[in-house]
């Protein structure tokens, strides 16, 4: 299992500097952060990414690969989020871990998200 998250994270650095060194549109760094599903090099682990901005105009890519264990109640997640500032100067932040309940991360997945 370790080799396995060594790979994620190698594929997670992949796709922030494919992201940093592209274009991206003006309307793909709106207000969804809905995810968008990636196709997962790695077999058990869910790839996916947000695209969002930020009040300050700053957009923002968050990479996000998880696996889940024991049925679905706890998930392990690598993350990494590119920031793209309106002076141009983007930025890469370092690759993030997390181990969360089910609960927690429905919560975290919903934040922000109207209950209409």
């Amino acid at each position: 299992m370790p080799n396995q998250w060594s790979r994620v994270r190698v594929a997670l650095r992949a796709l922030a500097a494919e992201a940093a060194s592209a274009t991206i549109p003006e309307i793909s760094l709106g207000q969804s952060a809905d995810p968008i599903p990636i196709e997962s090099p790695i077999r058990g682990v869910n790839f996916e990414m947000r695209v969002s901005r930020m009040l300050n105009g700053t957009g923002t890519v968050d990479f996000e690969a998880e696996r889940s264990y024991f049925f679905g109640l706890l998930f392990r997640s690598l993350y990494c989020i590119v920031e793209f500032p309106p002076d141009g100067e983007v930025v890469i932040h370092g690759i993030g871990s997390r181990f969360e309940s089910r609960k927690v991360r429905e919560t975290r997945r919903n934040w922000g998200k109207d209950d209409a």
